[in-house]
């Protein structure tokens, strides 16, 4: 029998030397000075540049605060004790510039557009209504109704009031360069001028520009 602990030796099949050491062996041992062994060329690989990370594209937010925080940084002192008289100082305290995407899309979630309350995950519900309104933001829900609907004779107002002759409202921007060039004053022009740029772009967003359905309502004032 064979001794099955003796290990085996395996060989290995010989391979064939490279040319360039082969080469380098036989003339070293001629005695002659072996040439400097070169590195073999290898293609250098240039990694492509990242092209630089665009803002993710989000769709318009008519809620924004951006535009109630503008107009709010135009007003004087006497303007802001005027609106604040009014009951409409809450309108005030909005000093966010913006609201992240990410907070917006978690709150649309939470919110129940039948029973229009949010509900939040494990703490229960908020209602959504005018006390709730007032609670934030100390406007009184009492009093008259609010007519929002378009009228002939508050456009025609506006437009004498504010000397808007193109037929159309300007758009918020322009709304706050005229509220700017009031040059300060605390009257009503201004509190009416400033009630339909709030209304247009926080309370009830409509467009870029105050929509009529908003004029009604300065007029009652």
């Amino acid at each position: 029998m064979k001794d099955l602990t003796k290990r085996s030796r395996l060989r290995l099949p010989q391979t064939a030397a490279c040319p360039q050491t082969a080469q380098q062996t036989a003339v070293g041992n001629n005695g002659q000075k072996e040439p400097r062994q070169t590195e073999p060329e290898v293609d250098t690989v240039v990694a492509p540049k990242r092209a630089p990370k665009r803002r993710q594209a989000l769709g318009r937010n008519r809620a924004s605060p951006a535009r109630l925080f503008k107009l709010n940084a135009l007003l004087n002192d006497a303007q802001r004790n005027l609106i604040e008289q009014w009951g409409w100082g809450g309108m005030l305290k909005v000093m966010a510039k913006e609201m992240p995407a990410s907070l917006s899309m978690w709150v649309l979630g939470c919110f129940d557009p039948i029973r229009s309350e949010l509900a939040i995950p494990g703490r229960g519900s908020i209602p959504v209504n005018a006390d709730s309104y007032t609670r934030v933001f100390g406007l009184r829900n009492e009093g008259r109704s609010v007519c929002y609907e378009m009228t002939t004779e508050a456009i025609a107002f506006f437009n004498v009031e504010y000397g808007i002759e193109s037929g159309s409202a300007p758009d918020f921007t322009d709304w706050c360069r005229m509220i700017k060039d009031m040059n300060g004053a605390s009257d009503m022009k201004f509190l009416r001028a400033y009630f339909a740029g709030v209304i247009s772009c926080f309370i009830s967003p409509s467009t870029f520009a105050p929509s009529p359905c908003v004029l009604p309502v300065p007029t009652q004032s």
